[in-house]
């Protein structure tokens, strides 16, 4: 993986509360009563949510689906780095906190390093290292 698909972790971010808004427009709540047999036959309700059949749910889903495993192996790539500070960094810059996100300088700032400029070189450095070694 490079910088910029990492990167895409935030754009993925605001791509599913998007989904999510538009899902939430097709989302119905079914209540359903029924008896629940011998030997009370007691009233039961069961409730069931979903979506709207059509409208272009299942493509929604499916595309919800495939960004959010996206999303999972970005965070499984960073967690797989041995390196201590570019973990770090990467989680900061790429992933954030929340809403929240941060340059390299305030990255560096938060990982003592001496600047976002040389931790950025340093991590491409790392990167060109690890796609030699796929090699």
């Amino acid at each position: 993986m490079t910088l910029s698909d990492l990167k895409k972790y935030r754009a993925n971010c605001e791509l599913l509360e998007c989904i999510d808004r538009q899902l939430g427009k097709k989302k119905v709540l079914i209540s359903t009563q029924g008896s629940a047999g011998p030997p009370a036959y007691q009233l039961v309700t069961k409730k069931d949510e979903g979506y709207i059949h059509g409208l272009g749910t299942v493509s929604l889903l499916n595309e919800k689906s495939r960004i959010e495993a996206e999303n999972e192996k970005i965070c499984a790539f960073i967690d797989a780095i041995p390196v201590r500070r570019f973990h770090k960094a990467l989680k900061l810059y790429c992933i954030g906190c929340g809403s929240k996100t941060f340059t390299w300088d305030e990255v560096a700032g938060m990982c003592d390093e001496t600047s976002g400029e040389s931790l950025r070189k340093a991590l491409d450095r790392y990167f060109k290292e690890l796609s030699a070694d796929v090699r």
